[in-house]
């Protein structure tokens, strides 16, 4: 270590200190979280079983999190726990008959962000939760596409190779609405075209991937990148337990980015599970499993676990080094890092490990 300069304090030197560490953590790993707002209010999600029995979830503002004040607070508390963007989990509304496709209150807290006085603060990019209840209609394809580039001219919207980022949550919902992979891959060329018309690079397409044998589905539907959104089910594979350590989420994890590079020629971008515990949305009498340990320094093993993964795998991964975090504030499933009322402030767990200076990376 080099001999303090004169003049310059101990608190100076430690203030530069955590900015070196910043700045080397930010150069190792770009890091998202995923946004999920069923917390308006006008939604089914906010049941009576979160609110009564799980407590320790409410965040520091209250259940009510989707509002122009809080939003600004929630960028600032991100962006101070060294996470760089949100992914916001983007719903397509079929009832709107193609008159306004973006007219679902789960879109609120995106709609919040970009009308955010801080907004520059963080980077954004959008998940279309395109599962059940949801699908697209081929049909109002072209007008998705230019809603969704209209978001991707938004200075704050994250690049992948210089093109916006857009992720897809189900490939083969998105196979149904189009006939076939091809036809996928045809209306993927169509969108591409489109944006590189509108002044930008093109468009890079993600798709989620949970197992290998997807993969061939993300090669014949034209996909750009694999990314996960969570991959619980890894956590707790080997057991029939109701209650699993949520060191076995960590250890698991890394197993499945191993497994989907290795059989994939695409570049990556893992998810970072941070939790699963569904309980309050479930029924009475259902009992799937969960993670017991979650916790600020469980926040901080997976973060960190992921740095080092990343260190060692940087021919697999995106250029910037991208990961993203499940979730922000999934408090339904357990998996959140908002500050909360009570109990464990899980977000430091990600500032402790995005300070943490990892070994230098040994493997290929």
């Amino acid at each position: 270590m080099r001999p303090f300069k004169p003049g310059i304090s101990l608190i100076g030197f430690v203030f530069m200190l955590s900015v070196s560490f910043a700045a080397n953590a930010q150069q190792e790993m770009k890091l998202g979280a995923y946004y999920f707002d069923g917390w308006t209010g006008k939604t089914y999600h906010l049941t009576d079983k979160l609110k009564n029995n799980f407590p320790e979830r409410e965040p520091v503002w209250g259940w009510l999190t989707s509002t122009p004040e809080i939003m600004e607070k929630q960028i600032d508390v991100a962006k101070g726990s060294g996470i760089d963007f949100f992914d916001f989990c983007w719903y397509y509304n079929p009832l709107s008959g193609g008159k306004d496709v973006a007219n679902d209150p789960k879109n609120n807290a995106l709609n919040l962000y970009r009308q955010a006085r801080n907004k520059n603060k963080l980077g954004y990019t959008i998940m279309v939760a395109n599962h059940e209840g949801y699908a697209i209609k081929a049909e109002e394809w072209n007008d998705l596409c230019n809603y969704w580039i209209s978001l991707f001219k938004d200075d704050t919207y994250l690049k992948v190779y210089d093109k916006p980022l857009i992720t897809f949550y189900d490939m083969m919902s998105l196979i149904r609405t189009f006939g076939t992979s091809g036809k996928v891959k045809e209306a993927f060329e169509t969108f591409k075209s489109k944006a590189v018309k509108e002044g930008l690079q093109g468009v890079s397409i993600a798709a989620i991937v949970n197992e290998t044998v997807s993969l061939e589905w993300a090669n014949k539907s034209g996909y750009d990148i694999i990314t996960g959104y969570n991959y619980h089910t890894y956590g707790y594979q080997y057991t029939s337990n109701e209650v699993v350590p949520i060191d076995s989420m960590r250890i698991n994890e890394e197993r499945i980015w191993n497994a989907l590079t290795r059989a994939s020629d695409k570049p990556f971008i893992p998810a970072i599970t941070v939790n699963w515990d569904k309980r309050p949305w479930e029924a009475s009498d259902v009992r799937s499993p969960r993670f017991s340990g979650f916790s600020n320094q469980s926040v901080n093993q997976a973060v960190s676990a992921c740095r080092e993964w990343m260190a060692r795998n940087r021919s697999e991964i995106v250029p910037g080094n991208i990961a993203v975090l499940y979730a922000w504030n999934e408090y339904g499933e357990g998996a959140y890092l908002t500050p909360c009322k009570t109990g464990d402030d899980v977000v430091q767990g990600v500032k402790k490990a995005m300070l943490f200076q990892i070994p230098s990376a040994t493997g290929p």
